[in-house]
């Protein structure tokens, strides 16, 4: 999974649940699913903007940020690289397509690759290449549902900024290093700045208009009297943002002398050392071309956005809400790489790569477990009432109280990592943990904290699940098995397709192959099937639920 932002959303289907984790590259429509809701995750999206509100991207899907909370608004087929808000319509640009969508509801989209967009009242521009080409926004459904106002040629290199002036004059910024005005009635240009190196950012209010670059300078430009002022750090801008007359820029390995090291350098996330020379990730903010004020940051900036007096922050692994008056964060979402999934009722429990296991209610992670003796990747995670429990790489067990988060039980299985494990298993009571490592599943007493029995098997075990003092195990041959781990007693049925995993949920075992979804009963007789195929999923995680 490295290399891929993971999100976790939710899809109804004919009385099944899926959980299902996602890679960021592709989510293809799937006849008979509706979709539910989405947790943001680490991923390879960008968008962080303000517009009466805060809005980011994550995987597929567009995120507001109100009241300390986050709301989803919107998704598409494809990674999101940039997008526009308009209203109650956002228009989301993936690698090959701009999506129109009304809150969740998908209204039309084009076949364009757009590297930078605007969005006005009644029309949005996009930048395609070096190509700007304005679109009407559709005012009724109709069969051509959008209209090309016009095409507007000035750049030779690929335009990375857009800023709509007015309804007839738009800013760009390009990669050719210029800044150019464009008439969108007369379809002409003209250059209004050179600029010595690639842009970052591109701001304006009213008649000002600022351009960040990433050699570290800033231009400001006034279209009315033709006037510009340059501003030069020693240091490279990565992101930049603006709230009215207010300019944000983040400065990375800003190189600081000790004697110039002043108390107005106010610490977002870490507290200033006392070198000789300070080389920092430095948040500076400009009001009327005069800077006033300085932050220092631990952690590598992405994307900037300002709304009004608070001050957004993406990093890889988390978005931060800073108060510049208060110097305190008002709102913190981590975006972690989920490396597994555990559905139980309304929680999930996902284990992360920081190692950490994050316990979700709907989208609100209600607690953060951590066990600091353990080593490895998070391989599995169980839940049952209070308890959650983690299978690491390394044969490390965790067992944690959710309600206090205490980690009562950090013990090692084996003394070799478990290359070979394929799956994992907690009983009902949460008092045995059942790892399978080839064709043999080690029984673990959680309490005692060791190990107490081994089950062999014929052929690699794909998947376990335990019911109601039962074990239930799928294997790499299509044997379906129902172990009693006390007696030893084994029932086994054949399946005809490769199976790639199953669960054991209200009297019913629910088993997924390459091309269906069988369930059968308790006692392992066939109940149904319904034909599938969900394309790109990273995991799946099913549950029957009769009441659907």
């Amino acid at each position: 999974m490295q290399g891929h932002g993971i999100l976790i959303s939710h899809v109804y289907f004919a009385g099944l649940i899926f959980f299902v984790v996602f890679s960021s590259v592709k989510i293809y429509p799937m006849n008979g699913f509706r979709f539910k809701t989405a947790i943001p995750t680490a991923s390879d999206s960008k968008g962080l903007i303000s517009n009466n509100g805060v809005y980011f991207s994550s995987n597929t899907h567009l995120f507001k940020i109100q009241c300390s909370k986050y709301n989803l608004i919107s998704s598409c087929d494809g990674t999101i690289r940039s997008f526009g808000i308009c209203g109650d319509y956002s228009i989301l640009c993936t690698q090959d397509r701009v999506v129109l969508n009304h809150f969740q509801t998908f209204i039309g989209s084009l076949k364009r690759s757009a590297s930078a967009i605007d969005v006005y009242s009644d029309f949005f521009a996009i930048g395609v290449d070096n190509v700007l080409e304005v679109w009407m926004m559709p005012k009724e459904y109709k069969f051509t549902l959008f209209s090309l106002h016009s095409k507007n040629i000035g750049h030779y290199r690929c335009i990375r900024f857009i800023k709509i002036l007015n309804s007839t004059q738009i800013v760009t910024a390009s990669d050719d290093c210029t800044v150019r005005v464009f008439d969108i009635l007369r379809k002409k240009s003209k250059i209004i700045a050179s600029l010595n190196d690639i842009p970052v950012g591109l701001h304006t209010n009213n008649h000002i208009i600022a351009v960040t670059c990433k050699n570290g300078s800033i231009t400001f430009l006034n279209t009315e009297s033709i006037e510009y002022k340059n501003v030069k750090f020693d240091a490279n801008i990565v992101a930049s943002a603006s709230f009215e007359n207010i300019l944000a820029l983040c400065l990375e390995n800003m190189i600081i002398p000790k004697e110039d090291l002043k108390e107005s350098i106010l610490p977002i996330n870490a507290q200033s050392s006392k070198q000789e020379v300070l080389k920092k990730t430095v948040v500076v903010i400009f009001k009327d071309f005069e800077e006033i004020y300085r932050g220092e940051l631990d952690d590598k900036v992405i994307e900037l956005a300002l709304e009004r007096n608070t001050l957004y922050v993406r990093t890889p692994s988390f978005i931060g809400g800073y108060d510049i008056r208060s110097e305190s964060f008002v709102f913190l979402l981590d975006l972690p790489k989920i490396l597994n999934i555990t559905p139980l009722k309304n929680m999930i429990a996902a284990g992360c790569a920081d190692r950490k296991i994050r316990i979700y209610m709907e989208t609100l992670c209600i607690k953060t477990l951590y066990d600091p003796n353990s080593k490895g990747d998070i391989l599995y995670t169980h839940l049952s009432t209070n308890i959650c429990t983690a299978v690491y790489t390394t044969g490390y067990v965790s067992s944690f109280n959710i309600n206090d988060s205490h980690c009562f039980r950090s013990f090692l299985v084996s003394s070799e990592p478990l290359s070979a494990l394929s799956s994992s298993c907690m009983s009902d009571d949460g008092c045995f943990l059942f790892i399978s490592e080839q064709a043999n599943i080690k029984v673990i007493d959680l309490m005692r904290s060791k190990l107490v029995e081994s089950i062999h098997l014929k052929s690699p075990i794909i998947s376990t699940a335990f019911y109601r003092n039962y074990l239930y195990c799928i294997e790499l041959d299509k044997t379906l098995s129902k172990i009693n781990v006390f007696s030893g007693h084994t029932e086994n049925v054949m399946i005809e397709d490769i199976p790639t995993n199953m669960t054991v949920k209200n009297l019913s075992v629910v088993v997924s192959t390459v091309k269906d979804i069988l369930i059968y009963d308790l006692d392992i007789n066939f109940a149904t099937l319904f034909q599938s195929s969900l394309r790109h999923v990273r995991e799946m995680k099913c549950i029957l639920d009769l009441s659907l």
